[in-house]
């Protein structure tokens, strides 16, 4: 497959396959080796800083579970020996616990490209995660940087090409490869001259249709020079290998059940929680083979990581239900289903009395707040629930508004704008009018702004983070065009006021209080709400922080301005009563609508709840989420959240389900 991308009247050419697809984009100088180098170092730098911040709050290097991987004795999903291998040994067999052994492996690959298959539990993020942090570690000049992303998120549909995908995304996760220095289409020159290695996790969370789409869209997006890693479940792989071929080139490696001796070992030698003396029998009958279900659960790095960090954690030892001794007893754990159940049950208490509450800014990765147990449970049912009905592992803060019944919704905006504007409305009517008549200017601005609002709200939908480019650079120029467009209007509506008043200063007083505004909202689409060149690679929390800033920033602004144009304006023309009524209402209106970024007040919608309405989140739902990341239950992957384990995802949303149903 041939692809010509044009720079202006530059064009190259990568591809096989003997197809050719043309991609336009607009004129732009092509950036020099030193700017694509420089991008290079800090797409590394970035990438490396996300990933050794999430493997120590998921404390991947901590004991690491000795998962053995060989290549997979089903032949029928791996292309030919010749073409994974070339004239090197077709081999594969290495322990995860040596990740550097599995780096070398992966670059003796003759165009490393690999496909890690497992079952649920088995650890193939998690190699994925090792083997990207040993690549950039070990990484040569001339080597692609490793970047993880969900390919459940890709819509193939929308983007047929990979490389598009791979592009949008960096610059989504990577808002630093936008900078000036850069161009806008960095990102996209370094995926087309395949300086960006993508490893692409979770096929198996791709509805069948879409994953057979996904997988055919891989392959026939690489080039001869692509590489690339890829991680699914086995029979799901299977599945779409056999409808649409295999992947070339790909090399298919599959886990080792882990051994009950193994897993007994694994226990005994923690480093950090020793076991008390009441493991010994349970350790002898795993060691001797005479614990089924034990040793069915133990036999995945999930279910083993259950048992290290529950039964080891500092809980209350007199507890019955942690008397390890009952383990090994089949009547109270007959199948490996009850005791992996059981293990989820006791995973968020464990969780909780390990990783204690700190402010300490010495420990970024401990929680910031305390939280209890049976509300934590709840609130990430709650989420899991939802996650499970939209089939999506992504909990993304700007969408979780999508779980309150939209009617709900456009009345709690309504009720919410409402308030907030009646409130000061009303203290400052009453300045003028006195208390009691400014009650009915409070109801009137209450009930209009909030109509407002709820009519607004609709404009919210689907409404992506935004940013505040808080800058110097360019802000004169926006603004000095912001106030020539900005002053036409001015012009017009300073002569209408000055006509209607009859008076020339208030037409050029309202003119120019006009132009003011327009200047400011112009200000704030065309040079604040643009994505921020950071240091950092986005995560959920700046994303947050981020949106509210410009949600802030922009309400404050128009409103202000907005308000005090429309009100003057409105003053001086019918007096001060008309004017505080229709400023009170006219720049909260503007404020609502203006602007392309509309995420935090969706999130608003959810921390906020109506009356008789039981609050299924909590009101810092970003501060949980952040401290329940903190925890390790939950992962970070760019902007967004997911759950560390999928089965932990399930658990949780049938438990949460079967709670509801219960009549108390």
């Amino acid at each position: 497959m041939f692809r010509n991308i044009f720079y202006g009247p530059t064009a190259f050419q990568v591809g096989d396959n003997n197809q050719q697809v043309n991609h336009f984009h607009p004129p732009q100088r092509l950036p020099s080796e030193e700017a694509i180098a420089e991008a290079m170092e800090v797409l590394t730098a970035h990438v490396t800083e996300q990933w050794r911040n999430e493997a120590r709050i998921q404390r991947l290097d901590d004991h690491p579970i000795p998962v053995h991987w060989d290549l997979t004795a089903n032949l029928a999903v791996m292309d030919t020996p010749a073409r994974v291998f070339g004239d090197a040994p077709a081999v594969w067999s290495v322990s995860g616990a040596d990740i550097a052994m599995v780096a070398a492996c992966f670059r003796t690959l003759r165009r490393r490209r690999l496909v890690v298959l497992g079952r649920a539990g088995s650890g193939k993020t998690t190699l994925a995660v090792q083997l990207l942090r040993q690549l950039l570690a070990t990484r040569a000049d001339d080597e692609p940087v490793p970047v993880l992303l969900p390919v459940a998120q890709w819509d193939v549909d929308s983007t047929p090409d990979l490389r598009d995908w791979l592009a949008d995304q960096l610059t989504r996760m990577y808002p630093a490869l936008a900078a000036e220095q850069f161009g806008s289409h960095m990102a996209r020159i370094l995926v087309m001259r395949e300086k960006v290695l993508p490893v692409l996790d979770g096929l198996d969370e791709v509805s069948d249709p879409a994953r057979h789409a996904v997988l055919a869209g891989i392959d026939r997006s690489l080039t001869a020079a692509d590489q690339v890693i890829l991680t699914c479940r086995p029979h799901e792989y299977a599945h779409a290998v056999g409808s649409i071929g295999r992947l070339t080139a790909a090399a298919v490696i599959e886990p080792r059940p882990l051994s009950a001796r193994a897993a007994a070992d694994y226990l005994a030698d923690h480093p950090r929680r020793p076991l008390t003396p009441a493991w010994d029998e349970v350790l002898s009958r795993l060691r001797a083979g005479d614990a089924s279900p034990l040793a069915d659960v133990v036999s995945a790095p999930l279910g083993l990581w259950l048992m290290s960090t529950i039964y080891t954690a500092r809980l209350d030892r007199t507890d019955p239900q942690l008397d390890p001794a009952q383990l090994v007893d089949p009547t109270v754990f007959p199948t490996a289903a009850v005791l992996r159940a059981h293990l989820f049950d006791h995973l968020i208490p464990a969780t909780l009395a390990t990783r204690p509450p700190s402010d300490d800014p010495a420990r970024p990765f401990q929680p910031r707040r305390r939280w209890k147990p049976g509300p934590t449970a709840r609130y990430l049912g709650l989420l899991a629930e939802r996650l499970e009905a939209r089939h999506t592992h992504d909990i993304a803060w700007w969408g979780l508004h999508e779980g309150i019944p939209l009617r709900e919704r456009r009345l709690t905006a309504g009720i919410g704008v409402g308030l907030c504007v009646a409130v000061p409305a009303w203290l400052l009517a009453a300045l003028i009018e006195g208390p009691v008549r400014a009650i009915r200017d409070a109801l009137v601005v209450g009930i209009l702004t909030g109509a407002l609002a709820t009519a607004a709200s609709i404009e919210w939908e689907g409404a992506g983070p935004g940013y505040l480019r808080v800058s110097l650079r360019g802000t004169v120029r926006t603004l000095l065009l912001g106030g020539v467009g900005g002053s036409g209007v001015g012009a017009l509506v300073g002569l209408a006021a000055g006509f209607l008043a009859r008076s020339s200063f208030a037409g050029v007083l309202a003119g120019l209080l006009t132009m003011f505004a327009l200047t400011v909202v112009i200000w704030l689409g065309e040079h604040a709400e643009h994505p921020l060149a950071t240091d950092r690679a986005n995560t959920p929390l700046s994303t947050w922080r981020a949106d509210r800033a410009v949600n802030i920033t922009r309400i404050t602004l128009i409103s202000l301005t907005g308000g005090l144009a429309f009100g003057l304006v409105t003053g001086l023309v019918y007096g001060p009563a008309a004017g505080l009524l229709i400023g009170l209402v006219g720049g909260p209106a503007g404020a609502l609508y203006a602007g392309d970024h509309h995420a935090w007040k969706n999130y608003l919608l959810i921390t906020l709840h109506l009356p008789g309405r039981r609050r299924e989140l909590p009101r810092q739902l970003m501060p949980f989420l952040d401290d329940v990341h903190r925890l390790g239950l939950l992962r970070a992957v760019g902007p967004v959240y997911q759950f560390r384990h999928a089965d932990l995802q399930h658990h949780l949303a049938v438990r949460h389900r079967r709670a509801k149903n219960q009549p108390n």
